[in-house]
């Protein structure tokens, strides 16, 4: 494997999404502290 890192960028608007801050690769325990504290997937 390379050292050398792909970055690809993919536009959100065709979806609706402007503007957004996406949270990508979390951990199963940092998408649950977010999930809890918006109060989400109740």
């Amino acid at each position: 494997m390379s050292n050398n890192q792909i970055k690809k960028t993919v536009s959100l608007e065709s979806y609706g999404i402007k503007n957004a801050k996406v949270k990508y690769q979390l951990s199963s325990d940092e998408l649950q502290d977010l999930t809890i504290e918006k109060g989400q997937g109740v």
